[in-house]
């Protein structure tokens, strides 16, 4: 486990409070704690080039192990780091999997080892599979790198205007560099970051272990997120916050923009105009990524959504049914397969997610199987193997939707509104109950209108899948019908809404490539009238489009009203409602005061429990879900009477209990889980105070000594 490196004993003795002051008596020797020292107000602002080194390290893991994999394949240019991401996670859930079943410490030499062992493979199939799919003259010349370039540069364009709008996004929301969410779901977030950074076990079936009694069945956790950080963490250990952000900023500025553009590069031929504008859809959805940094926070559903449509890519090329750029079948199918471990180990709802919207495009594939034998066009023989495949999908889908999903009992939450809102929200692009993005609504309703005359009709209707998921979800009653559909996302409407822009986006990029189509034909036919160069018109509209497309989106008032309700959550104050500025003071001495080899006594509700998480300092408690054994449920019932009980004596000697941390009664989510014996340490005998403000304290137990 972690320690501090420089941790200070602190002498056995009295403390007393006198004129603002925390003061020791007995063998401190004079050592005077003010208020003003405990105040979070003398930490300083800290610069933002504090999360460059953490950005360019999270950048570097979730980019070169994927991109080593992709080039061993044989791709180039943009697609090769498009679907980098993916490769790369499932390098990093691989390793993961592979140190928990060989007994490895977690580190970057067993990602690396992973990655150069999966790019061998790589080249080894690909080169195999080359041999048996190429057709005897396929001797195209590969484009030199600078062509490459050249072709490319749009793609490149619309990757760098989405990294500056989603990055100032994500500054607006977190304000500071070292910001954490202060919500329930982060208790555990981030002490698994933390967990797996200190004890090398990093596998998705051992994270369990973090709250459970040695000895406990561990269940699977989706831990690639957790993963990623770690690493990061592992070159900057003396916080866990900055290497989340690190990873969270390359998630959602990087990693996700990446995805769309290859997703709208496989259906449609991007052109300048629609591949910048690709890039500025990808920055004008509150519904992800803004929600899921607000709601939860949920880590782990951002990053597996996020690969979501490079994979949804694949399966169009797989299936040949988009007109833009067209992986060999072969190479789309081995790069999906090679995906979708690192997407369930992101999260097992993410993959299924793909699985929906990839129903209509199964069903799509073998319509037109139909059609092109029915033209004379395919034998019998590959008809009824397209038959059997379809089938044989079905039951895969059918098994998969029965048994990747959550326990019941954890698929608790209600509908939130009714059908006929929940329509109109999806309609509108306002799943999250914000205001309706007008401009984001029309260009979608315009690419949905156009999917015919562009032969994209299975994208409606993988829409239409997600709506009529969402319908349910968000408005129909709780039933066993509704959590046999939508139980997978733990019937969670909040959660739920981030998949609507998986397909939405793409509508909406082929409507600004509808609109483009439009705009350069009417040029076209007026061009004895509007005599205007066509290099001049392609900087005019590619200016245009996207500058429309932003002043429409990102200032809008429901992009702004998104991203002030996510900043509250990531606010330090007096009232933040996990930790609050007073408390994180606490726990900053804390870090200080207490030995490492101690342990606190902490009550996860209330927020004390982040003295691991933020500051590596062994807690009792590590989220408020947790499994206590014999000992903790003593401790947890009478702590505040050790002077008198033996049996918690015996308790907390067995633990290694030697402080505790007193938050008060205020739990994160505003309900009431008694602990009594947390109930009167100040005025229980044998516990001395260590520092206190405002509600917040800090004491050692002496009463068992």
């Amino acid at each position: 486990m972690i320690g501090h490196d420089a941790v200070t004993r602190v002498p056995h003795g009295g403390y007393t409070r006198s004129n603002g002051q925390t003061k020791c008596s007995g063998c401190c020797h004079g050592v005077v704690i003010t208020q003003d020292q405990l105040s979070p107000d003398t930490m300083g602002a800290m610069p933002w080039t504090a999360l460059l080194g953490p950005t360019i390290l999270a950048a570097t893991l979730l980019i070169l192990p994927g991109l080593l994999i992709s080039l061993a394949s044989g791709l180039r240019g943009f697609a090769a780091v498009s679907y980098a991401p993916a490769l790369s996670v499932t390098t990093i859930s691989v390793a993961a999997l592979a140190t928990g079943f060989l007994n490895v410490g977690w580190g970057w030499p067993v990602v690396a080892a992973a990655a150069v062992v999966l790019a061998l493979l790589a080249w080894g199939v690909s080169v195999a599979l080359r041999r048996l799919f190429a057709a005897p003259d396929a001797g195209t010349v590969r484009p030199s790198l600078g062509q490459r370039l050249r072709d490319e540069a749009p793609l490149w364009v619309g990757l760098a205007a989405a990294f500056v709008l989603l990055t100032r996004h994500v500054r607006n929301i977190l304000d500071r560099p070292d910001a954490f969410s202060q919500t329930f779901d982060n208790i555990f977030h981030l002490s698994a970051i933390r967990y797996i950074f200190a004890t090398g076990n990093a596998s998705p079936f051992d994270i369990g272990l973090m709250t459970t009694p040695p000895g406990n069945p561990s269940a699977f956790y989706p831990t690639a997120f957790h993963d990623t950080a770690s690493l990061v963490m592992a070159s900057f250990p003396d916080t866990v916050t900055l290497p989340t952000n690190g990873v969270l900023l390359v998630t959602v500025a990087l990693i996700w923009p990446l995805s769309c553009l290859a997703l709208v590069r496989a259906i449609v031929p991007l052109s300048w105009p629609t591949a910048v504008a690709t890039g500025v859809l990808a920055a004008s959805f509150s519904a992800f990524p803004i929600l899921l940094l607000d709601f939860g926070v949920l880590y782990p559903n951002l990053f597996g959504l996020a690969l979501v449509p490079a994979l949804m890519a694949l399966v169009v090329q797989g299936f040949r049914l988009g007109t833009g750029e067209a992986l060999e079948p072969w190479r789309a199918w081995c790069f999906l397969v090679a995906s979708l471990p690192g997407l369930a180990v992101a999260h097992p709802n993410t993959l299924m997610t793909l699985v929906a919207i990839a129903i209509p495009m199964i069903v799509a594939a073998l319509w037109r199987t139909v059609v092109r034998h029915r033209r004379g066009e395919t034998s019998t023989r590959t008809l009824i193997l397209a038959l059997l495949a379809a089938l044989v999908t079905g039951v895969v889908i059918r098994q998969l939707w029965v048994y990747v999903r959550p326990d019941e009992a954890a698929a608790t939450w209600p509908p939130i509104t009714t059908i006929p809102s929940a329509l109109g929200q999806a309609i509108l692009n306002a799943p999250d109950q914000s205001r309706a993005a007008w401009l984001l609504s029309l260009v979608a309703l315009i690419g949905l209108l156009s999917v015919r005359r562009l032969r994209l009709g299975w994208l409606a209707a993988s829409w239409g899948i997600i709506v009529a998921l969402w319908l349910v979800i968000a408005g129909a009653g709780p039933t066993p019908f509704r959590t046999a559909l939508v139980g997978i996302w733990y019937n969670d409407p909040w959660r739920f809404s981030a998949t609507l822009p998986m397909v939405a986006l793409p509508l909406a990029a082929v409507g600004v490539h509808r609109v483009v189509l439009a705009a350069q034909d009417a040029l076209d036919r007026h061009r004895d009238r509007v005599r205007v160069p066509p290099a001049a018109a392609l900087v005019a509209l590619t200016l245009l489009v996207p500058g429309i497309l932003v002043a429409g989106t990102q200032r809008a008032s429901y992009m702004n009203e998104a991203v002030d309700n996510a900043s509250q959550m990531y606010a330090l104050t007096p009232e933040s409602p996990l930790v609050t500025t007073d408390e994180y003071a606490i726990l900053s001495l804390a870090a200080e005061q207490v030995p490492a080899d101690a342990v606190v006594a902490t009550n996860p509700w209330n927020g004390s429990s982040m003295a691991w998480a933020l500051k590596g300092i062994h807690t009792t408690t590590t989220h408020v879900l947790y499994t206590a054994s014999p000992d903790l449920e003593i401790v947890n019932e009478s702590l505040d009477d050790a002077a008198t009980s033996p049996a918690t004596c015996d308790a907390l000697d067995r633990l290694d209990v030697q402080y505790a941390l007193d938050f008060g009664d205020r739990e994160v989510h505003g309900a009431h889980h008694p602990m009594p014996g947390f109930d009167s340490l100040d005025t229980a005998r044998g516990f001395e105070l260590v520092a206190e403000q405002g509600d917040a304290a800090l004491f050692r137990i002496t009463a068992c000594r």
